[in-house]
């Protein structure tokens, strides 16, 4: 008798869930979770670039204060 019990609450839980698949706000959440996948990816690629401009520009920034600092030690002499 408890195996039965047992057996009828796992295939009534089954199509329970089954149902719950196939309900259209699923297919909207996928294609919602998909278009923040690719956000996410945008946005990533966009941090990548950023952090190598800054880069670039930090070394840029570094030559040019070491050019200023040649200069000024001439003018001190």
């Amino acid at each position: 008798m408890l195996n039965h019990k047992i057996v009828l609450n796992i295939i009534f839980s089954v199509l329970i869930l089954t149902s719950c698949t196939n309900s259209p706000s699923n297919s909207k959440l996928n294609s919602d979770i998909k278009e923040l996948h690719n956000q996410i990816d945008h946005i990533s690629e966009d941090l990548k670039n950023i952090k190598s401009d800054a880069h670039i520009a930090k070394e840029e920034a570094d030559r040019a204060n070491q050019r200023l600092n040649n200069r000024s030690f001439y003018y001190r002499k």
